[in-house]
């Protein structure tokens, strides 16, 4: 697993590189739960369930 990006509150996205599960995101809480929960069989699966970010300008 490889950290890939932050939320909020104090949770990471770890990318899994695993030749069974490659691609693979999942969220994570270290300081509240060792559990990886899955979020996306790859990061455009993922940034597709994502809400956009109302302060950017895209």
């Amino acid at each position: 697993m490889v950290i890939i990006g932050q939320v909020e509150p104090g949770g990471y996205l770890y990318m899994c590189f695993k030749a069974s599960d490659f691609g693979s995101v999942y969220v994570r809480f270290p300081y509240q739960d060792s559990t990886f929960y899955p979020v996306g069989k790859s990061f455009s699966v993922f940034m597709a369930r994502c809400r956009p970010d109302p302060e950017s300008d895209a």
